[in-house]
């Protein structure tokens, strides 16, 4: 059997450079998970404000992606960074309460469309 020069049969190849990416399934209001060749990708997008050179405030949207490489690791990670801001007991608490509703509804969605 003979390959191509990328290692792949059939002279297929795959670019490392640029995986491609499904549609996102949306956590939280700034929260997302979408998934690309190689990984669950758990976004956070935030408008943000800087001061820029003349001296004017000026919004921008800022992107942190995180990188795992399975969706309950990513959906555990989501819960972690959602309890960083809790102040007490209880806030974490009802917290993990909203996070456990939002993946119930995400798996009710998506038995829904199968």
């Amino acid at each position: 059997m003979r390959y191509a020069r990328n290692g792949l049969k059939n002279g297929l190849t795959i670019d490392f450079k640029n995986p491609q990416k499904t549609a996102n399934m949306k956590l939280s209001e700034n929260w997302s998970i979408s998934y690309d060749t190689y990984n669950v990708v758990l976004e956070c997008r935030e408008t943000r404000t800087k001061v820029d050179k003349s001296g004017e405030n000026k919004d921008y949207e800022s992107v942190e992606s995180f990188y795992y490489p399975t969706l309950k690791q990513a959906l555990k990670s989501y819960l972690q960074k959602s309890l960083k801001k809790s102040e007490s007991i209880d806030e974490v608490l009802r917290r993990i309460d909203a996070v456990e509703a939002q993946i119930e509804a995400l798996n009710t969605a998506a038995e829904n469309k199968n």
